[in-house]
């Protein structure tokens, strides 16, 4: 009986301290997540000034030129991020890594630059657009500086919170002050958020060399072609991951008007600002995923498995909310002139939710050197999505491309469940848990219902709190996830 005992004493112990380690992810996820809807306010309530003073076309072309630049941004990343945290957080070949890294991304980024300057005239035919590149361009340059990929590898994850909304917080103040009505206004918000990047690079990188107390080695050339060569899977990857994100704004502007553009761009500035915590979490979850994949993939499933049913409890909860409160709070925000960016909003409400799964899979992919496998997926998505828009937006605009959005999300997810089960076993989420978080979504639902004619803002706060409360009271959202006690996996006895 001893020995029976001590068996399953021994065969508990790796479950605990990978719960354990579970929630110590989790809880530096809630660090970052809270600077981020700190941050995420902020931005939001600069937009929503942004709207007003420079309108729906004003607010397009910076979205046009924006989602131009962050394409142009692989030359300044190369896949190099995904590739350094991962060897740090696995412990591999890590020598001069941040010097090597940098000097890369500096060199690239420069050129891309360069490129994207010389062919403004190519990209767009609007001359405001045109002024705008170079501005919106120089944050190739401040990517390149910044090292929330160290920080993040250093798992400093309460300095990377704070630079990070510093930078919001230094952006959000100096909005109402220097946006103006038309034209220079679309500038000069060009330029804050330019500002605002830039003080998070400086921040991370006194943070950086801080914690190192010397200067980092010179970088090596024949050190820099091999990390270089080592990122260029992650580098395919990232390209058809940004064409992925950033194909509906480009293809609106070309197909329809930068005032479409605009609508399209408030909608989706909630389900997007989910996105921006999902991107958190990914930053949070991918040091600890990288290092389980490689020495215990079994207990990673079984953590996934909890983390894909608390995200479709709370993709249920944002689908019926937006689908409740999206129409009238864009109204009440930006103003009738975006009225139409309600419906947009519900679909890509619903693609958010998908996402909150998809990323969760695509980066345990990246993280158990499946990055080729991650990029084959990523392109199929990308021409579901191109194929979608090229039939929706000519005819429906903006709320094309959200359908076709939500479309490719769909089709990635199917195609990453069956590729992760291939690769590392299947998961089990716990469809009990889900269906509470469907009861907790009905029970929003009729407080949002009653409650609206006491104007909006009431009923979402209403919504809000009820969704969070039914769902702590009824079992929908697992507490063990952020509670230092061991939670039972999923699919265990």
């Amino acid at each position: 009986m001893r020995g029976a005992n001590a068996a399953r004493d021994q065969d508990a112990a790796p479950r605990h301290g990978a719960a354990a380690e579970l929630t110590a992810v989790v809880r530096a996820f809630g660090l970052l997540a809270a600077a981020s809807l700190l941050g995420q306010a902020i931005g939001f309530f600069a937009l929503v000034y942004v709207a007003h003073r420079v309108g729906a076309r004003g607010v397009g072309q910076y979205n046009f030129v924006f989602a131009i630049v962050s394409f142009f941004g692989l030359f300044g990343n190369l896949g190099l991020d995904t590739f350094a945290v991962r060897a740090i957080a696995s412990n591999r070949d890590t020598r001069a890594i941040t010097s090597d890294v940098v000097a890369l991304k500096l060199t690239f980024a420069v050129i891309g630059y360069a490129v994207l300057v010389a062919s403004r005239s190519h990209l767009t035919n609007d001359p405001v657009e045109q002024s705008l590149v170079p501005i919106v361009g120089l944050n190739l340059l401040v990517w390149a500086f910044t090292l929330d990929w160290r920080v993040l590898a250093m798992r400093r994850f309460g300095t990377l919170a704070s630079w990070r909304l510093a930078g919001q917080v230094v952006y959000g103040a100096l909005v109402p002050i220097f946006v103006v009505v038309g034209t220079e206004g679309v500038r000069a918000y060009a330029w804050l958020n330019v500002v605002g990047v830039a003080v998070t690079m400086v921040g991370l990188v006194f943070a950086v060399l801080f914690d190192r107390r010397t200067m980092p080695p010179m970088p090596s050339s024949s050190r820099m072609r091999a990390r270089l060569l080592a990122g260029l899977p992650f580098l395919y990857g990232l390209a058809m991951l940004q064409l992925y994100t950033s194909v509906d704004i480009i293809m609106l502007g070309s197909l329809r008007s930068s005032r479409q553009v605009g609508i399209y761009a408030i909608a989706n500035r909630l389900p997007g600002a989910l996105i921006v915590l999902v991107n958190v979490w990914l930053n949070a979850f991918f040091p600890h995923a990288a290092a389980e994949a490689a020495s215990n993939p079994r207990n990673l499933m079984s953590q996934v498995s909890r983390l894909v049913t608390a995200m479709s409890v709370l993709g249920i909860g944002l689908v019926v909310g937006a689908i409740l409160c999206a129409q009238e709070l864009i109204t009440w925000l930006f103003g009738r002139s975006f009225a139409s960016a309600g419906p947009p909003c519900i679909v890509l409400s619903g693609a958010a939710a998908v996402t909150l799964i998809d990323v969760t899979y695509g980066t345990l992919l990246q993280a158990s050197d499946s990055e080729r496998t991650f990029g084959r997926a990523i392109t199929f998505g990308v021409i579901t999505n191109v194929a979608a828009n090229i039939v929706l937006i000519p005819a429906a605009g903006a709320l094309g491309a959200a359908i076709s959005t939500l479309v490719a999300e769909i089709t990635l997810g199917g195609i990453l469940i069956v590729l992760l089960t291939r690769r590392l076993g299947p998961t089990h989420p716990d469809w009990h848990r889900i269906v509470r978080g469907l009861g907790a979504s009905c029970l929003m639902a009729a407080c949002v219902l009653a409650t609206q004619q006491f104007g909006t803002i009431v009923a979402v706060t209403t919504g809000v709190v009820t969704f969070f409360a039914a769902g702590f009271a009824l079992g929908a959202l697992d507490l063990t996830l952020i509670s230092r006690r061991p939670g039972r996996a999923a699919g265990a006895m």
